[in-house]
């Protein structure tokens, strides 16, 4: 896995532009692929993007996706709260039409909508993507350009946890909302680094999986949709999983036990005492901050076709 060369003055990959500020290194982290340094985050001062750095190759991830196997996230779909509000924000705001999911894996999402959408995929995993074919699923192909060459235009561009693999989040969306019809609506969901506890210690969150490259708040959205001539039309936070008050409150008190450990560490002295004290014994050792689902750490954001495509229309 090659590493995208550095930039001497670490130019912000979304904006471009120069100053971003060094957040401080992120902690070791394994999911689908593994980095041999996870680099830093930082945060730019203009679009107030949130990003790793140095990053992954867009070479090597998409290689890297189009060869998962049609398994690799099977049975995610049987609890899924971002599903539910996705499909509950696209039946609330857009009737049936043409309705295109990029990266949409095996299709699970797209199948679970009401009838009525006519449904379209976009997909690295040729595994994936021939198991959405064969579901009844029209395929475009793998990308938003392949997509654009057919000529064909939607009601709904559908993005389920896509936002956050991408280097250049801003030229993704652009390529979303070129793909929509006048009217037309792009329902996109991700993590949120303005929820509390990401803001509480951000270089030291759960959501820091290697291929997970860029972090978009509210205030990236924002500004965002001032570059592309749209607006947010519906924003909502949300929990990435369900959970009963009992379990909600047992993760809560895990990742108080941790964060106090850690400032004792950093702290050391006197404070070096809680490493021999359960249950902060615990945290003291833990590598990582445990999941912070327990706070509404997601968002699903709806944003408009361009203004200038309605008024072509």
């Amino acid at each position: 896995m090659t590493v995208c060369p550095g930039q001497a003055d670490h130019l912000c990959p979304c904006c471009g532009g120069a100053g971003s500020r060094d957040l401080g290194p992120i902690r070791e982290m394994h999911a689908v692929i593994r980095l041999a340094d996870p680099g830093k985050l930082y945060r730019c001062p203009d679009c107030r993007l949130l990003y790793r750095y140095p990053y992954p190759s867009p070479d090597d991830l998409t290689r890297l996706y189009a060869a998962l196997p049609a398994e690799q996230w099977w049975g995610e779909g049987m609890d899924r709260p971002d599903w539910d509000i996705a499909r509950e924000t696209i039946t609330r705001l857009v009737p049936p039409c043409d309705l295109l999911e990029v990266g949409c894996f095996r299709g699970d999402f797209m199948r679970s909508l009401p009838a009525g959408y006519r449904r379209h995929g976009l997909e690295l995993s040729a595994e994936a993507s021939q198991a959405a074919a064969a579901s009844g699923i029209e395929m475009l192909g793998a990308t938003p350009d392949e997509a654009r060459a057919t000529g064909k235009r939607f009601g709904c561009v559908v993005s389920i946890d896509v936002v956050e693999h991408v280097q250049n989040p801003l030229a993704f969306v652009r390529e979303s909302v070129q793909l929509l019809e006048p009217g037309g609506v792009c329902v996109m969901t991700t993590g949120d680094p303005s929820s509390w506890l990401w803001r509480w210690n951000p270089c030291d969150y759960w959501y820091y999986s290697p291929e997970h490259v860029s972090f978009c708040g509210g205030d990236w959205w924002e500004w965002a949709c001032a570059r592309l001539g749209s607006r947010i039309v519906h924003r909502r936070r949300f929990r990435r999983k369900r959970a009963t008050p009992g379990r909600l409150t047992g993760m809560a008190s895990r990742t108080a036990v941790y964060e106090v450990a850690q400032a004792a560490k950093r702290t050391g002295g006197p404070a070096n005492v809680l490493r021999h004290i359960p249950p902060f014994s615990l945290g003291w050792t833990r590598p990582v901050q445990p999941d912070g689902w327990w706070t509404r750490d997601h968002h699903v954001v709806v944003i408009s076709a361009p203004a200038a495509q309605d008024e072509a229309a």
